[in-house]
């Protein structure tokens, strides 16, 4: 049993992550591409992948089973960055981290040469990581991105409903049937026995298209204590997930977040930063960030009105989309 418990001051920090996360969602689907038995739509995935993954796919494998511990560094984030900024922040993890996450990993699966080496936090094993991660992040994540952040944004709406009209008891009971709440403990069946206690941190619930099938945390929680949980899936959507794509090309120049703020901006301008958050799915911090990118190559423009940021496609960023 989990057991995550409240303050009254950790309940009014209680908050529903904007996004899924592509780390959480890269992790939770090694998972699912190991499991046994798996059906609708996460079958429909593994087959639409099948075939697609790199050879470097089989190191993570190790790293991360679908029963028992994955260690806590590969998932850094939770659902504020981007894959590549999450990437980053997975690869600056400390050498005392790294040991200390695949020591206990050890206990569990015999480890390799690999996980050896990466235990002691060597560049060539962290190199390998990385390749492996960006390389099955391309072939199985990326291509169904539009939609798990649909169907996220869906279910973070719903949840959002249930707060205002019931209360955030309501909302978190409606997260899974497995889970209890008596106003102080929030109880989630587990494999394991484990206590987490808040202190004032609040606690970041992330909607997860993979996750399954029960809610999932951190062993040894950061400043900002998540609680990972499903959502529901649609098998159709999935199945044509991958047709809804941006030019690979427009990504590959502008890096797939400002491809998309920048499309996001075409079809819908004027529109303010908070609605791309929405549509983007990211921090409205994080598209001040990208918009600034954006405006400082002549590809947007921006306009103050009635204090909000209006911005537009450029005529440059027009003949950037046009290819």
């Amino acid at each position: 049993m989990l057991r995550i418990h409240f303050s009254a001051a950790d309940v009014l920090g209680l908050r529903v992550s904007v996004a899924p996360d592509p780390l959480w969602e890269l992790l939770l689907s090694v998972h699912a591409a190991q499991t046994v038995g798996i059906s609708g739509a996460l079958r429909a995935w593994r087959t639409a992948v099948r075939g697609k993954l790199a050879p470097s796919a089989a190191l993570l494998w190790p790293l991360a089973r679908p029963l028992g511990y994955s260690p806590d560094f590969l998932t850094p984030t939770a659902g504020e960055a981007d894959f590549e900024t999450g990437l980053d922040q997975l690869l600056a993890t400390s050498r005392t981290s790294l040991r200390a996450d695949l020591s206990l990993l050890a206990t569990q699966t015999r480890p390799t040469a690999w996980t050896t080496d990466l235990a002691d936090g060597r560049r060539e094993a962290l190199h390998r990581l990385r390749d492996a991660l960006k390389a099955y992040h391309a072939a199985a994540i990326d291509p169904f991105w539009d939609v798990i952040r649909r169907m996220a944004g869906a279910d973070r709406e719903r949840r959002a409903a249930t707060a205002i009209g019931e209360g955030a008891g309501a909302m978190l009971t409606a997260l899974h049937p497995d889970i209890r709440w008596d106003g102080g403990v929030l109880e989630v069946g587990y494999p394991v026995d484990q206590d987490v206690h808040l202190e004032g941190r609040g606690l970041t619930l992330v909607p997860s298209f993979f996750c399954g099938p029960r809610p999932i945390t951190l062993l040894r929680q950061n400043e900002r204590p998540v609680l990972v949980y499903p959502v529901d899936r649609e098998f159709d959507a999935l199945a044509i997930g991958g047709s809804t794509r941006l030019s690979r090309s427009l990504a590959a120049l502008l890096g797939r977040t400002r491809a998309q703020i920048l499309h996001a901006i075409a079809t819908d301008a004027p529109v303010t930063t908070s609605d791309l958050a929405r549509s983007v799915g990211i921090s409205v911090a994080g598209i001040s960030q990208h918009t600034s990118v954006l405006r400082n190559a002549g590809l947007i423009t921006t306009v103050r009105d009635h204090g909000f940021a209006l911005h537009h496609v450029s005529p440059r960023g027009e003949v950037l989309l046009s290819g």
